[in-house]
């Protein structure tokens, strides 16, 4: 039900396994998918296991059997944006920030006390998945020339044209390359 993020598919699904008698559900991977399973199956005190939900709302709305095996949005800025400081260092950064709101001002001011520039950032409403938008953003990433680049989120197109137009910079994503959805995608991309 989670193949293409779509919420109206997987309450569609949530309910089909009610009304079956599941016992337990493995999935969905994206927050709407979960949050619309949830609310069918919360009320069939059937338990939720979600590998990739990071949404930190899904747990405020107090689903007594929604489970996921994953970090909030929120504790995963904060781990992605360490692990860039401390371990890839670089000297600038270019970040793409769609759907996500784990990073905050913050979390941006701790990248720039570490000497690390922000040489560009996306904001979610900045950014549309059209051919238009990923290829501005590759052609400011070739112009900036950051050490590294934090994409969030699916973005396979920045992720493709990066390696197209051979652009020399680490590369950080989260969670994409795990989801079901991007994975066979990605693959070739990581290798």
């Amino acid at each position: 039900s989670d193949r293409n993020c779509a919420p109206g598919m997987s309450a569609s699904a949530a309910t089909k396994l009610a009304n079956n008698n599941v016992q337990f559900v493995i999935g969905a991977f994206c927050s709407a998918t979960t949050k619309a399973a949830a609310l069918i199956l919360d009320q069939h005190k059937i338990p939720l296991l979600s590998p990739g939900a990071i949404k930190k709302n899904l747990t405020q709305r107090k689903f007594r059997y929604l489970f996921r095996i994953c970090n909030r949005e929120d504790y995963e800025g904060i781990a992605i944006l360490n692990f860039i400081s401390k371990k890839l260092k670089p000297k600038s950064i270019y970040i793409v920030n769609t759907r996500f709101s784990g990073i905050d001002e913050k979390s941006l001011s701790e990248l720039t006390e570490n000497g690390i520039q922000i040489a560009g950032y996306e904001m979610p409403e900045q950014y549309s998945y059209s051919t238009e938008s990923v290829s501005r953003i590759i052609e400011e990433i070739a112009t900036q020339k950051p050490e590294a680049v934090l994409l969030f989120n699916g973005e396979l197109g920045i992720l493709k044209g990066i390696r197209i137009k051979s652009l020399h910079c680490q590369v950080a994503m989260t969670a994409s390359p795990m989801n079901p959805v991007f994975y066979d995608k990605y693959k070739p991309l990581m290798e």
